[in-house]
């Protein structure tokens, strides 16, 4: 509110848009107040609970934004259908069922380490959001409206297999890294079977991008984004390489080391930004796909073998069989390709998907079925609290 003043100022023409950003900074405020007992229902593996919060509040923020459109409230509706769904959230959090009774105790040891701790994710965080966005920045910038809308979308398309597996699997499983970060034989197992499941499934969708990503492009978007065809296949590396990133940087935060996490994150910046800069000159939004690829190795490098101070893996058995697969696949996809030159693109798109799909996932099986078997137990186990590993 202090600072309405200032921001009716600068956007005199748009009063609107500042109460807005007022509004939804207020509804942060009170996400702010949920985080701690959401957080403890994560650290206590409730999954259960959050699911019904979850449920709750979304079935909240679809009947209140539809009202609030049918009542001629425009815009506002989202920030009413914002609003719904954390006061659900706080209702059934601090009133129906309390998973949490906050003391009025101030423990100068904990609030040392707390700040410490959120400090280093703090910055960890915001470097992410540099990474993320630097490269959309420049090219706006330095290239124009044009080439960003092509590159933003093939970087969206990229960052994929983080939305839809990484993620999710994260969120579940990184409350239980933290639970057994103290066993190295219980960690080991839960980070590999995790994380041979990401690659996996990234390595999958990396190869599906590569061989249809004309088809794709033409049946999802139109043929006016055709010139962003040689850009997507550029970043496949990123397509296989994020996800797996990330989830490495969990389990660095999980065991209490985020600092691991920051100083690979530091790296790449240093890295990224002078790369953004020569690749946009050289090669145009191709040279910043080449960058962005390059940083995420960099991270790897720089992140992976500080791993093994907390867990054990073999390289070779979490990559092996997936490369194999994915090369094995990606030759019977492009000989699919050769073959049906002149068919139609839905045509074409399954047929390569399925020459992808079926060597991939039968050279998996035939080497790899009893590993899946106890990746499986081991997850389940997990999730249930319990600590009964199958033996290797």
């Amino acid at each position: 509110l202090a600072a309405s003043p200032v921001l009716l100022h600068f956007y005199s023409d748009q009063p609107q848009m500042v109460w807005a950003l007022i509004g939804f900074s207020a509804l942060d405020l009170l996400k702010a107040v949920n985080k701690t007992p959401t957080t403890l229902l994560h650290k206590d593996l409730r999954f259960r609970y959050i699911a019904v919060l979850d449920v709750i509040s979304s079935l909240v923020m679809t009947i209140v934004a539809p009202l609030a459109a049918y009542y001629g409230l425009g815009f506002w509706s989202l920030l009413v259908e914002r609003a719904g769904g954390q006061l659900a959230r706080s209702i059934v959090l601090w009133f129906v069922r309390r998973p949490w009774q906050p003391r009025w105790q101030f423990d100068t040891k904990i609030a040392r380490w707390m700040m410490r701790f959120g400090g280093i994710v703090f910055l960890s965080n915001n470097l992410m959001f540099l990474l993320d966005r630097f490269d959309d920045f420049w090219i706006g910038t330095a290239l124009g409206p044009g080439p960003l809308g092509y590159y933003s979308r093939a970087y969206e398309f990229a960052r994929y297999p983080r939305r839809a597996v990484a993620n999710p699997v994260m969120s579940v499983l990184f409350p239980t890294f933290a639970k057994v970060q103290h066993d190295r034989l219980k960690l080991s197992q839960a980070f590999y079977r995790v994380l041979s499941l990401i690659v996996r499934v990234g390595f999958l969708f990396a190869g599906m991008f590569a061989l249809v990503t004309p088809e794709f492009i033409r049946i999802l978007l139109g043929e006016r984004w055709m010139s962003m065809a040689f850009t997507f296949r550029l970043m496949i590396i990123y397509t296989l390489v994020d996800p797996i990133l990330v989830s490495a940087g969990q389990l660095a935060t999980a065991v209490g080391a985020p600092e691991a996490r920051l100083r690979s994150r530091m790296a790449q910046l240093v890295f990224f930004i002078p790369a953004v800069f020569i690749g946009a000159h050289l090669w145009g939004i191709d040279g910043v796909a080449i960058a962005a690829d390059l940083m995420l190795i960099v991270g790897m490098v720089g992140l992976f073998p500080q791993l093994r101070r907390w867990v054990d893996f073999s390289l070779r058995r979490m990559f092996g069989f997936p490369t194999l697969g994915l090369a094995v696949g990606l030759a019977t996809g492009f000989l699919a390709e050769s073959m049906l030159s002149s068919s139609g693109d839905w045509i074409s798109l399954v047929a390569k998907s399925v020459a992808m799909i079926v060597p991939y996932v039968a050279i998996l099986l035939l080497f790899e079925q009893q590993e899946y078997q106890r990746n499986v137990r081991t997850i389940l186990n997990l999730l249930r609290g319990t600590h009964r590993e199958p033996q290797e």
